[in-house]
């Protein structure tokens, strides 16, 4: 955080409690006349919608397991039904999970399971289903529960007006109820974004440059990132599959972008291990001068380092020349399919989410901004 590298830089001890509480107050008092140096909070609906879907995001994260731990359980207590899918119906209970939990559940939900029970061979061997499974059922059950609930309320919010406009562009773009809240935590109100580097940023889209000597290079790694995972499970989810893709003018034209990129990067193999290939040899002759340059010329005298400064350069290109055919070759033998389309992957989703932040910028501004400025006169 800002402040702890404020506390680092003027040299206050770490893990004690005054020190801390020095630099905070010291932090405010150097910088309470600049925004910028500040995180941004916005209460009310923003702050609501923000608390409900990391509320959500905290189910989804503790279910994984205990599903996985009781599908281990069934494996010996009731093998017909370790891997059956179930999903939660609308009283927000799993047919399988409640029967477990001996929760109510539909006639014919019961019926199934209870045949099913009847003629396993755990039952026909005097197995049981163990007071841990069904207690882990419970659990899922109650989890699931509380998961429509929170839906619910979630609904309840972005059906409020004073968010009204940025939920029907968002709909445009095809993302869900979750997707939606978070996004609107992070931009409510858009007024307060000038520039589009500022807003890709509050969404974890924007790139900043990290760059040392000849390497030059952009990094992601700035912003929300729960936007910015979000954002990534939008397009993989509903831009990427062609045949789910929603049919919204916003929809179709990210689609588009996104296959011109896959063709791009994936429209043969060789073309692609090319690229790879490109890449590879990139880094072998920055470390060819590194060498060059690095060690070899400190080692001069400095008139001399300066006399031969083009024949190092020179040296370098002949070496380069010499080694790229076999070097590409021997490259791009050992690179594995999945290896050579890791990379290019991230980088299409990435470069899309860059083009969709832009678009529902523009359209946020032009749509938003003005009834926004209206409602604070």
């Amino acid at each position: 955080s800002e402040c702890n590298h404020y506390r680092r830089g003027h040299k206050l001890p770490d893990k004690n409690d005054a020190a801390d509480a020095l630099a905070l107050a010291a932090y405010l008092w150097e910088n309470h006349d600049k925004p910028e140096f500040f995180l941004h909070f916005v209460p009310g609906i923003p702050q609501k919608l923000r608390e409900i879907y990391l509320q959500l995001q905290s189910f989804n994260r503790i279910q994984s397991p205990i599903i996985n731990r009781l599908r281990q359980q069934l494996a010996f207590e009731f093998p017909e039904v370790a891997k059956v899918r179930t999903t939660p119906n609308k009283s927000g209970i799993a047919p399988l999970w409640g029967w477990l939990a001996q929760e109510e559940i539909t006639k014919s939900a019961q019926t199934r399971y209870d045949r099913k029970w009847e003629k396993s061979l755990a039952n026909r061997y005097g197995g049981i289903i163990s007071y841990f499974s069904r207690q882990l059922a419970m659990l899922l059950c109650f989890i699931h529960v509380s998961e429509k609930h929170l839906e619910k309320d979630l609904q309840r919010y972005l059906n409020r007006p004073e968010i009204k406009d940025y939920v029907d562009i968002l709909d445009e773009f095809g993302m869900g109820d979750r997707t939606q809240a978070l996004i609107i935590s992070q931009i409510y109100p858009i007024s307060r974004f000038d520039s589009l580097p500022q807003f890709k940023k509050r969404l974890g889209c924007a790139g900043e440059e990290n760059s040392s000597g000849d390497k030059v290079g952009f990094q992601t790694g700035a912003g929300s990132k729960l936007c910015r995972s979000a954002i990534y499970l939008w397009i993989l989810t509903s831009i990427a599959p062609k045949k789910s893709r929603p049919l919204t003018k916003q929809c179709q034209f990210l689609g588009e972008y996104y296959d011109e990129l896959f063709d791009k990067f994936y429209r043969s193999d060789e073309e692609t291990r090319k690229r790879v290939v490109a890449k590879e040899l990139v880094r072998i002759n920055n470390q060819i001068n590194q060498v060059l340059h690095g060690q070899v010329k400190p080692l001069l005298k400095k008139q001399e380092a300066i006399r031969i400064e083009e024949q190092l350069d020179m040296m370098s290109k002949i070496l380069l020349m010499n080694i790229s055919d076999t070097l590409g070759e021997k490259i791009s033998k050992g690179i594995k399919e999945s290896e050579v389309k890791k990379g290019f992957g991230n980088l299409i989703i990435m470069k899309t989410a860059g083009l969709a932040c832009k678009m529902l910028f523009k359209e946020l501004k032009r749509r938003c901004t003005s009834i926004e400025s209206a409602n604070q006169e």
